[in-house]
């Protein structure tokens, strides 16, 4: 049975992820997320990105900061990106485990470098990672493509997918049998 982190334990976690001391609102986060970790570095990444002064940190500006979920976290972090790296992330979270930069080129029409500067921002705000098997993007946590996955509508899914499906198909034409799961 898994559980929450301790209070020491999340204060720790949120000073490494914000790269401070602990808050003084260490203990809020902990209540307010229950110690779960993924919770914890996503919670303490909006609050950086969203520059809440140190000494306006109070439990209660936690409580109005601070979803209740997961989903709602990352995707108030997902708005904060550009535009074109929204977009590019929602087509690389219909990816399945992971999304090629020659699949990601293909269906979208663009080169080897806008596709990477385009998803540069959702490296560094912690959404994606880069591949080490290939040259190419996963997210850092399945909980955060859930979170992406459950912005997009049905419809879009749908078109999304087929996309993403003809590129594949035609990036991997020579082995195709290997890329059958991807399919």
């Amino acid at each position: 049975r898994l559980v929450g982190l301790t209070p020491t334990e999340s204060a720790e976690l949120v000073a490494t992820v914000a790269g401070t001391s602990p808050p003084p609102i260490a203990d809020a986060l902990h209540q307010r997320t229950r110690g779960n970790p993924f919770f914890l570095c996503e919670t303490a990444r909006l609050l950086a990105a969203e520059g809440v002064p140190r000494e306006e940190l109070t439990a209660a500006a936690v409580r109005a900061l601070v979803p209740d979920t997961v989903r709602e976290v990352v995707e108030r972090r997902v708005l904060r990106l550009p535009d074109d790296t929204q977009r590019m992330l929602r087509l690389t979270a219909m990816g399945g485990s992971g999304a090629e930069l020659s699949v990601l080129q293909h269906a979208t029409g663009l080169g080897a470098d806008e596709v990477i500067a385009v998803l540069e921002p959702a490296v560094r705000a912690g959404l994606l990672v880069e591949q080490e098997d290939e040259i190419g993007w996963r997210f850092g946590h399945a909980l955060a493509q859930d979170a992406v996955r459950a912005t997009i509508s049905r419809t879009t899914r749908a078109r999304m997918h087929a996309t993403l499906a003809t590129a594949i198909e035609h990036v991997h034409a020579n082995d195709l049998d290997d890329h059958l799961d991807e399919l």
